[in-house]
């Protein structure tokens, strides 16, 4: 058999073995490969459990058995270091809400919430602007009434849940009175509608149908809308300065404007004949009278004036110090005449120099000397047997005082002649040498002052100061314009007027657009006898007497009395607005 032959017999035999092996491997690892790998798997899932659960056992075997047999050798586990306790950062407290609002507060209770109150009773007019406060007082009370009132709310002058939640919504509604209204803001406004001739009388308290006829008339004649009631634009209007009265008024004629020009002229306030036309020297002497009659000064004719001018009980007009108009030229004028003051003298001005010859006229005339021109004085003054002077006040030589003897002074001692001295000695010396003199320190340059204001400047500041402070404790009452209560407004106009200033009645709003006087415009620049203005809203405001040191007197809404207190407080910084040098530049 060939080789080949034989290598093929060989090839397919080892080919046959190869598959009868793998036939034979293939049935028996069909047989026995499943079991073999489940067998596996389950292997490998008991290790994979014993991994986890026999640490657990062990220590749970350590637990339940802790005594330690003698062959355990003790080691000391480590003590842990206690982890500190962080310290609770702590929460920022939550703006307050109507809810914590206590269900009752009444007058005089006290609790920071009232403060909140009252800044809301100002902002919607109830209450005029003041620094706001924590107590529940009288001023608050009644603002609680006129809200309750023009808000449907029973009217109690508490506050209750209820009545804080409308008064802190965009419900709540705008201060206006209006019929069937009822309380002392009612009475302010009653009795200026009466000043300005549009009431015949005033009798209560109430908003009645009188007073709607009043208003109504009243918004008509100036130009506002006609409705009746009074909203803050009627409220500003009832004292402008302008506003148009139901009386008589600049313009008028007739034979009434003659006979009350005939009184003015007796009582020594109108500085021109009468002629029966009220013209601007009318005015001017009608307001003169209203402000030494504690009447509203507006320059004309209305019921109360009327009354007050007719009557016995008329005051004269008192001219002193520190005042000034055309009044007082009228009588500097009369003076210069009798030869009593220079023309140069005849200023509008009350000071030392009128003062001066009006003394000298009522010693010459033999009337009670005091400088001061009343009654009796006017009358004299004006009468045609007035004695006139031999030289005006201002000219009469002052007495030189008589000089001091000099004194002899004492005889010079003659000195001793002195002595020759002897050949060959050495002469004393006949003195003490004169030691050096120290050098002159440099003189020290002092800062130039502040340059004060005049005597009689002076002298009208240091009067409206005295007459504010002599109203301190006073109460306050809304619209309510002296001598023994006032508002704020109502209080500044008093005391000028009652210092010599004719100033009509104005509103804090009013202040704010005076031309009349030099407009300060920095805190920092107040000086004693300003104005100062505060601006709390459109229409509202503040105005007080600045009376140095920062410190000012006013009348206080929410102290409720006439206060001296000091204006450097962040809220007064805040409101400021503007002063007014009443006196000086």
């Amino acid at each position: 058999m060939k080789f080949t032959d034989r290598l093929k017999a060989f090839m397919g035999d080892l080919f046959d073995g190869i598959s009868c092996r793998f036939a034979t491997a293939f049935k028996y690892v069909k047989r026995h490969l499943l079991p073999f790998l489940l067998g596996a798997g389950g292997l490998i899932a008991a290790i994979v459990l014993a991994c986890i659960f026999i640490p657990k056992l062990s220590g749970a075997a350590h637990k339940t058995d802790p005594t330690p047999t003698e062959d355990t050798v003790l080691v000391p586990s480590p003590v842990p270091t206690p982890t500190p306790t962080a310290t609770p950062v702590p929460t920022a407290t939550p703006d307050p809400t109507p809810t914590p609002v206590p269900l009752h507060l009444t007058k005089g209770d006290k609790n920071d919430v009232v403060i909140d109150i009252q800044q809301r009773f100002m902002e919607l007019n109830y209450m005029d602007y003041d620094e706001p406060t924590n107590v529940f007082g009288p001023i608050t009370q009644e603002a609680t009434k006129a809200f309750q009132r023009r808000n449907g709310l029973e009217v109690t002058g508490e506050i209750r849940e209820a009545d804080y939640s409308l008064l802190m919504s965009n419900s709540a509604r705008l201060y206006m009175a209006s019929l069937g209204d009822e309380g002392t803001d009612i009475a302010a406004m009653k009795d200026r509608l009466y000043e300005l001739d549009y009431l015949k009388e005033v009798t209560d308290n109430k908003f009645d149908e009188s007073m709607e006829t009043a208003v109504r008339s009243f918004q008509e004649k100036n130009h506002l809308e006609v409705d009746g009631m009074v909203g803050s634009q009627t409220k500003e209007a009832l004292y402008y300065e302008d506003a148009v009265p139901n009386s008589l008024y600049i313009g008028s004629t007739g034979e009434d404007v003659e006979q009350y020009q005939n009184k003015l002229f007796d009582l020594g306030y109108l500085s021109t004949k009468p002629d029966g036309k009220y013209g601007k020297d009318t005015v001017n002497a009608v307001k003169r009278f209203q402000g030494r009659n504690d009447i509203i000064v507006d320059g004309h004719i209305g019921p109360a004036t009327r009354i007050a001018l007719m009557s016995d009980d008329a005051k004269y007009n008192k001219l002193e110090l520190t005042m000034s108009g055309d009044d007082v030229e009228r009588i500097q004028t009369r003076l210069y005449k009798l030869n009593y003051m220079l023309r140069r003298e005849i200023t509008g001005y009350f000071g030392e120099v009128t003062e001066n010859a009006v003394k000298l006229f009522q010693k010459n005339n033999k009337l009670t000397v005091d400088g001061k021109v009343a009654k009796e004085t006017l009358e004299k003054l004006f009468s045609d047997d007035a004695k006139r002077a031999d030289m005006p006040a201002s000219a009469t030589p002052t007495p030189t005082p008589t000089p001091k003897p000099t004194p002899t002074p004492k005889p010079t001692r003659t000195p001793k002649p002195t002595r020759t001295p002897r050949p060959g000695t050495t002469p004393k010396p006949t003195a003490k040498p004169t030691r050096t003199p120290k050098p002159t320190a440099k003189p020290t340059v002092k800062p130039t002052a502040t340059p004060k204001p005049s005597s009689s400047t002076q002298d009208k500041i240091n009067n409206l100061i005295r007459i504010a402070k002599s109203k301190l404790g006073c109460p306050y009452v809304r619209g309510a314009k002296g001598p023994d209560a006032f508002d704020c407004s109502g209080f500044v106009y008093w005391c000028l007027n009652k210092a010599g200033v004719q100033q009509s009645y104005m509103t804090s709003y009013q202040w704010r657009t005076t031309n009349r006087y030099p407009r300060i415009g920095s805190m920092s620049n107040i000086k004693a006898g300003d104005v100062i203005v505060y601006k709390m809203g459109t229409y509202s405001g503040h105005v007080a007497i600045a009376v140095g040191g920062g410190y000012m007197v006013d009348a206080s809404s929410n102290e409720g009395k006439i206060v001296y207190r000091t204006y450097n407080k962040n809220y007064w910084r805040q409101t400021f607005y503007c002063a007014y040098r009443i006196f000086g530049s």
